[in-house]
């Protein structure tokens, strides 16, 4: 897999990383983090790229039998609503082909970083940025993906305790993967998590809660 930055510049090592598909913020690159860690996992040694697409083909093998990778775009932006201003930056999105049907991986890497503010404490920032700005999508763009994922308001879902907890940054990462995939092409939101001399396990383990609590109420059956 060939891995670019956002002008197609070659990735093929950390520096290069770094230098072309950089994190939004310059101190979030550190040793036993997310991302630096996800760029040593593709780029850190000349063997690294093939070794982690073997591993990821194995992972997602039961869906897709025939899965070729074929590029990887670090720190890509999707627009995933009407509203402008912010956008979804995936760590790595990456582009594969599966028996000639297109398929879209975004990964999230996460070392013990949180998946955001919960919907209740996303809900009273909202509300705050509004009241400071009332040209502010913030409250809209909330309300966008709560309809869009939980079939409820913002303030339903955010006082309810099944789904309070949810972590906002699951939401739009969930939208931003499916922005990048049209109607006939397949989409995979995978969270690639690293374990280091850096993480907190308690952290990992409350992010395992959030996340799995997340994938269940993605993945339930409606009541008929």
């Amino acid at each position: 897999m060939e891995i670019e930055g956002v002008q197609g510049d070659p990735i093929t090592n950390l520096e290069d990383w770094r230098k072309f598909g950089p994190p939004a913020h310059e101190v979030h690159w550190k040793a036993g983090r997310s991302a630096m860690e996800l760029a040593r996992f593709w780029v850190g040694t000349d063997s690294a790229n093939t070794e982690s697409e073997g591993i990821i083909k194995e992972l997602l093998g039961s869906e897709f039998p025939d899965l070729q990778l074929t590029r990887g775009f670090p720190e890509a932006k999707s627009q995933f609503d009407r509203f402008g201003g912010n956008v979804r930056n995936h760590d790595l999105l990456i582009e594969g082909i599966n028996e000639g049907e297109r398929v879209v991986i975004a990964v999230e890497g996460k070392a013990d970083e949180s998946f955001g503010a919960s919907l209740e404490d996303q809900l009273v920032a909202a509300n705050s940025a509004v009241a400071k700005n009332p040209r502010s999508n913030a409250r809209n763009r909330l309300e966008y993906l709560t309809g869009l994922f939980l079939d409820r308001s913002a303030e339903q879902e955010a006082n309810d305790p099944e789904t309070s907890g949810i972590g906002y940054q699951l939401l739009t990462a969930l939208a931003g993967t499916l922005a990048e995939a049209s109607d006939d092409q397949v989409a995979v939101f995978l969270v690639h998590e690293f374990e280091t001399w850096a993480t907190d396990r308690r952290n990992q383990e409350e992010n395992e809660r959030v996340y799995r609590s997340f994938v269940e109420l993605m993945t339930e059956t409606p009541e008929q």
